[in-house]
């Protein structure tokens, strides 16, 4: 990831806000959360995606992200409501045979050292049904 790569800085908006009054509406995903380092060496965690096609701005937060990620996330969809996407501010024009056209960004918050053991312990946990010991 590049370091003059955009990034939302976007307000927190906790769940008890209603943002569908908005257009925003949470999806799910089964996408863990990835990390990346930029040209500067600093760590940056994936935490989900935004996309906007049609008036509909859809949240898909990934597994593994906390209540203060969703946060962020929610920020996020909610100033896609006011500020229209655009290539300048960070978004990507997609375009899928179903949905049409649809803007799409993904979400980046600046990740810890500790992040990364979380992650290492998450994806070490059996998933159910595994008999391996």
């Amino acid at each position: 990831m590049p370091h003059s790569y955009h990034r939302f800085h976007a307000s927190r908006i906790p769940a008890s806000v209603d943002l569908s009054r908005v257009g925003v509406i949470t999806r799910t995903t089964s996408e863990p959360w990835t990390h990346s380092t930029d040209d500067l060496g600093d760590i940056w965690r994936e935490i989900g995606r935004v996309t906007v096609s049609g008036g509909v701005i859809e949240l898909w937060p990934y597994i593994g992200i906390d209540a203060r990620d969703l946060e962020v996330l929610r920020g996020a969809g909610f100033e896609a409501s006011y500020r229209k996407p655009s290539h300048e501010t960070g978004w990507t024009l997609r375009t899928d045979g179903d949905r049409g056209d649809y803007w799409e960004y993904a979400m980046c918050i600046e990740s810890s050292a500790d992040d990364l053991r979380k992650r290492t312990e998450w994806q070490q946990q059996p998933v159910q049904g595994d008999t391996a010991a």
